[in-house]
């Protein structure tokens, strides 16, 4: 299963991102709304592929 991290500042538009990645089973180890604490959740999660939909 893929990792993947969702970077976005609008909550509504992680949601649905997330809702949609995770019906088609992918699994989300991570969201952030901004690039600085992102980086650094990044580093520590260790995602396959990272969203930025900024």
């Amino acid at each position: 299963m893929h990792s993947i991290f969702i970077v976005d500042d609008h909550p509504v538009i992680r949601l649905a991102v997330r809702m949609l990645l995770e019906n088609q089973n992918y699994k989300i180890v991570g969201e952030s709304d901004n690039g600085v604490d992102a980086m650094q959740m990044i580093r520590e999660s260790n995602p396959d592929l990272v969203i930025d939909i900024f």
